[in-house]
């Protein structure tokens, strides 16, 4: 590939984004006018994960995972969303409404950007180490970028891909890597999945701001998920990398955090710390199945998190709620569990 080639194609993939983006804050703005803040921004970023990797998905079941075909589906929505979906001048009536929150002091907020700084400093010092040297990770290399390279490669999402032959990791769900896989369409190499890892780490923050919005207490949850963020664990082997362990914490926590705020609501039946259906609980639903669609290991905290939903819902509507979360929970991460039975 030319260097002309390679920056036409990260110009193809910043335009395939920004589309993505356009329709996530439409929809958003158009289902969920009264969010607002933090909270809109992260449900719009569960909405264009949940649009990108199903889109990859269904035209990878014909083979068609190309620039051509993601860039014309994506348009082709961006313009339908354009026209026909128009912002909601507000809440509708009937409709949970967001109260405004309680303000978080200057300290906090000035503690809070001095973590973020932190964390992705050190993310990006580590990220670094791939840039001179390429992707070093073990598991990267020998199983997660083969399985997006063939991706890439084939336009597929229905093949079983063997890399050694003691462990079965081709049943493995695979969302992450189909990121990988679209972002190796558009630039025919793996340059920009050195960088992925540090979108997610973004994510996990805004996360953990946006969980203790309701009750003014975002730098406290935001320090609490920067913690985390800097164990040795994650910043030893993440950054940099394909793995996707902070794929699944991220979205885990985006979902518990959109959870926690829906829960903080009061609708006409004026009940508190109480899930109710609605587009909010598909977005924190869509979430989970993200998470589960992302690694294996992520069944445990999603079932555990499942199991708080259905437990906390409005007295009279749990079987919707049930509904609405595990429809959306399939929409995210079923795909690879139909596809390995």
């Amino acid at each position: 590939m030319s260097a002309a080639a390679f920056y036409a194609g990260l110009a193809g993939l910043s335009v395939f984004v920004v589309l993505n983006v356009f329709i996530a804050v439409r929809l958003r703005a158009r289902l969920l006018p009264d969010w607002h803040g933090s909270l809109a921004r992260l449900g719009e970023a569960a909405i264009a994960l949940g649009l990108v990797v199903v889109t990859a998905e269904l035209l990878g079941l014909a083979g068609l995972v190309e620039v051509w075909s993601l860039l014309a589906v994506s348009a082709l929505i961006a313009a339908f969303v354009w026209l026909k979906v128009l912002p909601a001048g507000g809440p509708a009536s009937g409709i949970d409404t967001t109260p405004e929150p309680p303000q978080v002091p200057g300290w906090g907020k000035v503690l809070s950007l001095a973590a973020v700084a932190l964390v992705i400093a050190i993310w990006a010092s580590f990220t670094s180490y791939s840039l001179d040297y390429g992707i070093t990770n073990f598991d990267s290399i020998w199983y997660h970028l083969p399985f997006s390279a063939e991706m890439a490669q084939s336009g597929s999402v229905t093949g079983f891909q063997r890399p050694e032959t003691v462990f079965l990791n081709w049943f493995y769900p695979q969302n992450s890597e189909l990121v990988h896989a679209m972002a190796m369409v558009f630039t025919g190499r793996d340059f920009v999945s050195v960088f992925i890892n540090l979108g997610w780490v973004s994510l996990a923050l805004l996360a953990g701001w946006v969980i203790g919005r309701p009750y003014g207490r975002s730098h406290l949850t935001l320090l609490a998920v920067a913690v985390l963020m800097v164990a040795h664990s994650l910043v030893a082997r993440e950054p940099g990398s394909a793995k996707n362990d902070i794929v699944a914490i991220a979205l885990c926590l985006t979902s518990l955090a959109v959870l926690f705020n829906l829960a903080a609501m009061r609708g006409r039946d004026d009940l508190s710390g109480l899930v109710r259906p609605g587009w909010g609980l598909a977005i924190a639903g869509l979430a989970a199945g993200l998470a589960a669609g992302t690694k294996v290991t992520a069944l445990a905290p999603v079932a555990l998190i499942t199991l708080a939903v259905i437990f906390a819902a409005v007295p009279g509507r749990r079987l919707r709620v049930t509904g609405i979360w595990a429809g959306a929970g399939l929409i995210g991460g079923g795909y690879w569990y139909l596809k390995n039975l």
